[in-house]
């Protein structure tokens, strides 16, 4: 199986750059924002370890069930920060699926600030709880490391700035031969 592995800044565009990605594929996309909102609804808001724990272990079993069953590919989208933890769950990751032949293809979207600033407030971002605020972003870019590269495989690193997330879907696919 290949995993790509879609990660930058809230309202970079990963979620829609996997839709796009899953159509062109046909491989199934993971939202991230599904396994969050899941442990979110049965842990309390400061279970801090118990919280992380819980949602990494979601996470990487969903991933794992899709390498049992065949998916030829499955597509998943992290507002990666370099965490201790986020790079423990992404070294699992990468065991699991190249355990059975696969590979991992991590793609670092990024966006100039006033970009980020502009998507941010875009409705759609409500459905999954998300950021909607440039204030909120700015906090949220001040607390984290969300230039961090994954240091699991070399990332294919592309500005959407100006791209439409179909063109950059399909820089993608050419990139990983997906």
């Amino acid at each position: 199986m290949k995993l790509v592995v879609i990660y930058g800044p809230p309202a970079v565009g990963k979620m829609t750059t996997a839709e796009r990605l899953g159509v062109i594929t046909k491989y199934l996309v993971f939202h991230s924002h599904l396994a969050i909102d899941l442990v979110s609804s049965i842990t309390p808001e400061d279970s801090g370890k118990v919280y992380s724990d819980f949602l990494f272990r979601i996470i990487y079993e969903t991933i794992e069930f899709a390498c049992k069953n065949g998916q030829p590919g499955l597509i998943m989208t992290i507002a990666y920060t370099g965490s201790e933890k986020q790079k423990k769950l992404l070294k699992r990751l990468k065991a699991l699926v190249e355990r059975d032949g696969g590979n991992i293809c991590p793609v670092k979207l990024f966006a100039s600030m006033d970009e980020l600033k502009k998507r941010v407030v875009n409705s759609s971002r409500d459905y999954y709880g998300k950021l909607m605020s440039a204030e909120e972003l700015e906090v949220w870019m001040s607390e984290t490391d969300y230039l961090s590269k994954m240091d699991i495989s070399e990332s294919l690193e592309i500005d959407n700035t100006g791209i439409s997330p179909e063109a950059v879907a399909e820089s993608i696919k050419s990139y990983y031969h997906l």
